[in-house]
């Protein structure tokens, strides 16, 4: 068999695959799971951040929602498996070896709309929320 004529299709695909290989081979990054520590660093934010929550006037126990506030105060004993379940989500997130199935699935895997719709948040109550983790996150020194 002539294999001439074949000549530039098997230079180009051996190319192709140095090419791939090398690429694959860089030093990559370290995931943002990594940099935030791992999952017991992941834990003490969350836990921390939770518990924030829970006190915070727009979103706690005395929260004008009071979605939010019957959450805060009849359905507390629910609160460590959030933890954990929020644990989860941003070690999988963040890129870690950890994989989250969502209790109440939306659109995306990743996605907590469908999970909180049900709380009805408003713009502000997210900003609280927003703010809860800014705060957290900055004792901890973790650089968002």
């Amino acid at each position: 068999m002539d294999f001439t004529k074949y000549h530039w299709h098997i230079t180009i695909a051996i190319l192709t695959a140095a090419i791939i290989v090398a690429l694959m081979m860089r030093p990559q990054p370290p995931s943002l799971y990594s940099r935030l520590g791992g999952i017991y660093a992941i834990a003490a934010v969350v836990n921390d951040f939770s518990d924030a929550l829970i006190d915070n006037p727009v979103v706690g126990r005395n929260s004008p929602n009071p979605r939010l506030a019957e959450w805060s105060t009849s359905q507390i004993s629910r609160l460590p498996g959030l933890k954990w379940m929020r644990t989860l989500w941003v070690s999988a997130v963040a890129g870690g070896p950890y994989h989250y199935i969502a209790t109440v699935p939306g659109k995306c895997p990743f996605s907590l709309e469908a999970a909180h719709a049900k709380l009805q948040i408003s713009p502000a109550e997210f900003d609280a929320v927003a703010a809860e983790v800014r705060d957290i996150a900055g004792e901890h020194r973790v650089v968002l």
